[in-house]
């Protein structure tokens, strides 16, 4: 009986003929999968099986950067993990240009932070640096995401011992979930 009412509350999900956008969101409607419209927030019209809702949160995010071991430029080894906060700007943009969006934004952040340590001297490693140039060398506006600020939420410089594939890094999962009514 439990799926029968799960069944029949999605099919009036698919047959109405409106969406609610909340003010926290922004959403794209695509009509028969080639003409996009953004949508703000509000109530807003759709034709069932014409068209499918992509609704997201565009409110700030923080994600976490993984631990990375990176070599100054006087071959000083320094660890550091860090968190970046971002917002997303335009949603048409985001969804052109990115899949496994935050994936690839974690990874964008850490070759950011990487890039600055590495070309500088240990002893001009400092956290208030660091973080200022890594935000301001992620240029993340090309995909729709703005307001970028990383922080440092470990940095030291330690004696490391590599192990053989120490840490392997895949698809996390993607934070950035979309609410998708499905009409088609």
């Amino acid at each position: 009986m439990k799926s029968l009412w799960e069944f029949l509350a999605q099919f009036w999900r698919q047959l109405r003929p409106w969406t609610i956008v909340n003010p926290w969101q922004q959403a794209l409607r695509v009509r028969l999968g080639k003409r996009v419209t953004h949508l703000g927030p509000g109530i807003h019209w759709k034709l069932p099986f014409v068209h499918t809702i992509f609704a997201q949160s565009v409110r700030r995010r923080v994600v976490a950067l993984q631990t990375q071991t990176i070599t100054t430029k006087d071959w000083k080894t320094a660890t550091l993990s860090a968190s970046m906060a971002y917002e997303i700007h335009d949603l048409e943009r985001l969804y052109q240009t990115l899949h496994h969006a935050e994936d690839t934004l974690i990874r964008l952040g850490m070759a950011a932070l990487a890039g600055v340590v590495r070309v500088r001297r240990a002893e001009d490693c400092d956290q208030e640096h660091i973080e200022a140039e890594a935000a301001a060398v992620v240029n993340l506006e090309r995909y729709g995401i703005g307001d970028v600020e990383i922080y440092l939420t470990g940095f030291a410089f330690v004696r490391t011992y590599r192990l053989i594939n120490d840490m392997a890094y895949g698809i996390q999962g993607d934070a950035l979930s979309t609410t998708q009514e499905h009409d088609a």
